[in-house]
């Protein structure tokens, strides 16, 4: 990597850069190749300023991530000795002070776009399973004096048993960092299949899918996660959906998620094709489930801000509240794409709908 000053062509060479981006405040943030068997797949990172040339360097960085304004970062570094740290760094003032330090890995480091709240997953291996017991660290008032929340959800009374806290779900945090969402899985076992093994197949008829079927959806039937919101002001969390059953989609801004369940009509006798119940759901309470459509066979979309929820049936798109649940608006038909020449009951929408900003409208 070179980065070359235009005004008197001055260059700055870093050799084995395997990733770099410019901050939006101006520094380049640049992080080496790591080399082969090294630990945590941990690497060298930058950071130069290219005003003036100064360079910041940090060893053993295994992951970083920055917050939207680009003006704080989050580092997550191992040592030879396996001390796995996360640290927050300001690159104008530079300071580093570590928010967690010891043996767990750390993974899914991600901040809240409106707030200085930084969260991310601490996870060590257990005996006999494959992935790790992870647990949920939320640090708030990362430029002045940090305070950390822990998440062990393992020690709550509402958590499945034989059941774990996902990596591969990752996490999001609210716009305003009071809210994060997380991914709950099974266990793998740790042991691989043995090649001896009889290999008959049997297949029960009331299962959903045939042995090939059942095979081929394997790798992501076993990644499957259901979706948790821990709300910081509440002592727990809860479970709002069920994995391979319902999808939710948002919920952290408003506290009303939109739920496509397929479950009504997972049978093993069918016609092939997926349907689904829309609902809005309360992520936050304990308030009922509000159903606006059944049946369909293209599942809701919520707005970008959760104000809305949109859903095609019949070549029209019907506008929900995506609070009340009260139907808004509804379109003409003619939406559906002619183009299309499935044997199907009704055509598909002939394009997603393209929401203009603040959710004002939609194309």
């Amino acid at each position: 990597l070179v980065l070359r000053s235009l005004a008197d062509g001055k260059e700055t060479k870093v050799e084995n850069a395997g990733s770099f981006r410019f901050l939006k405040t101006g520094p380049l943030v640049y992080r080496r190749t790591p080399a082969e068997g090294s630990k945590d797949n941990a690497a060298e990172m930058g950071l130069i300023v290219p005003a003036t040339g100064e360079t910041l360097v940090l060893p053993g960085v295994t992951d970083w991530a920055a917050n939207k304004a680009d003006d704080l970062l989050a580092v997550a570094t191992s040592t030879d000795r396996q001390t796995r740290s996360v640290v927050p760094l300001d690159p104008a003032i530079r300071t580093l002070r570590p928010l967690t330090s010891g043996s767990d890995d750390v993974d899914g480091l991600v901040f809240a776009e409106k707030a200085d709240v930084l969260a991310y997953l601490l996870g060590k291996e257990t005996a006999g399973k494959a992935g790790e017991d992870n647990r949920i660290v939320v640090a708030t008032d990362l430029r002045t004096a940090p305070k950390l929340r822990t998440l062990e959800p393992q020690k709550a009374a509402n958590f499945p048993k034989g059941e774990r806290v996902v990596d591969a779900a990752g996490l999001e945090l609210s716009k305003d960092g009071t809210a994060v969402r997380f991914g709950i899985g099974k266990w793998r076992p740790a042991t691989k299949p043995d090649p001896l093994a009889s290999n008959v197949e049997i297949w029960n008829t009331a299962d959903l899918l045939t042995p090939p079927q059942q095979r081929v959806n394997a790798p992501r039937d076993a990644d499957a996660a259901s979706t948790a919101i821990w709300r910081l002001d509440a002592p727990t969390f809860r479970i709002v959906d069920k994995a391979l059953e319902t999808t939710v989609v948002g919920g952290l801004e408003t506290g009303r998620a939109l739920v496509n369940d397929e479950t009504p009509y997972r049978k093993a006798a069918s016609d092939g094709l997926r349907r689904y119940d829309v609902k809005l759901r309360d992520v936050f309470g304990d308030a009922p489930d509000v159903v606006l459509a059944t049946g369909l066979l293209a599942p809701g979309r919520i707005s970008p801000t959760g104000k809305y929820v949109l859903t095609f049936d019949s070549g029209r798109w019907t506008v929900y509240d995506g609070r009340t649940g009260a139907t808004l608006a509804r379109t003409p038909g003619g939406f559906g794409d002619e183009r299309d020449d499935h044997t199907v009951p009704q055509k598909p929408p002939a394009g997603a709908p393209f929401w203009l900003k603040d959710d004002d409208g939609f194309l």
